[in-house]
């Protein structure tokens, strides 16, 4: 979502994804789709998916890639 709103400027994105070491991290979804699942699905390993919105704790808890 962006544009102005009165004086304002507003950006706000609804996914960010980044490649960072031959990796997909996802920084951002703010969606319905769960995009990981989505990635799995056309045949993306997932130790090739970093889940960057989430801790790095928290990343050891999953079937993704930690970094």
């Amino acid at each position: 979502m962006q544009g102005w709103r009165d004086k304002d400027y507003t950006f706000q994105s609804l996914i960010h994804l980044d490649i960072i070491n031959e990796k997909i991290w996802i920084q951002w979804n703010n969606t319905t789709c769960e995009i990981e699942i989505e990635l799995l699905k056309k045949g993306v390993a997932a130790n090739e998916i970093v889940l960057g919105v989430k801790s790095p704790e928290f990343r050891t808890y999953t079937d993704f890639a930690v970094a």
